[in-house]
């Protein structure tokens, strides 16, 4: 049997009543039901935005419900997700955004001076989605993650492909971090 991530959750949320607790995480939680409309609308959102199958979707915040939220979705628009830690700093941030291609960044409102440092330096990132942080402190340059992830919640219409891939970065102890590549 082959499947895809995307269709995994898919499947799971299809299987599982809507208002049972999907994630909980501090004072957040999302049932079900929300966890398939806030990652169909940012799926749909970043698709919309250009994301094309197999681009480079990296993830560079802390622990969180969101961040979930934005893993699912980058599965479900079959984007290549890459982690980056939070402990980087932007030339670290630069490298990784450079070396995996990426098209797509969902970054921590905590981390934006960093994430501001590279925007400059990272010509392939066309979408800079900000988890937390207010409308008024927003940057120029990024989109909030609370209105990307508004909306009806309708599914998210692609075919997808067991053999999409996912990035796994390793912590650099040996130099700059190296991209590890897998199949779903």
């Amino acid at each position: 049997m082959s499947f895809n991530f995307g269709d995994l959750i898919e499947a799971v949320e299809a299987a599982v009543p809507g208002d049972r607790v999907a994630l909980a995480h501090g004072d957040q939680v999302i049932d079900w039901n929300g966890l398939r409309t806030r990652s169909n609308n940012l799926a749909r959102a970043l698709i919309a935005r250009g994301l094309q199958p197999g681009d480079r979707f990296a993830f560079y915040a802390y622990n969180s419900a969101d961040y979930l939220v934005a893993l699912m979705a980058c599965w479900k628009a079959r984007g290549t997700h890459v982690n980056v830690n939070y402990r980087y700093v932007a030339d670290e941030l630069a490298y990784i955004l450079s070396d995996s291609d990426a098209t797509v960044l969902v970054y921590d409102a905590r981390l934006r001076d960093c994430v501001a440092d590279v925007v400059n330096r990272s010509p392939n990132v066309r979408s800079y989605v900000e988890i937390g942080g207010t409308p008024a402190e927003l940057p120029p340059f990024a989109e909030a993650f609370e209105e990307l992830v508004a909306g009806d919640g309708a599914p998210v219409a692609i075919a997808r492909d067991p053999q999409d891939r996912f990035f796994i970065y390793t912590g650099g102890t040996t130099g700059m971090p190296k991209g590890c590549i897998h199949t779903q």
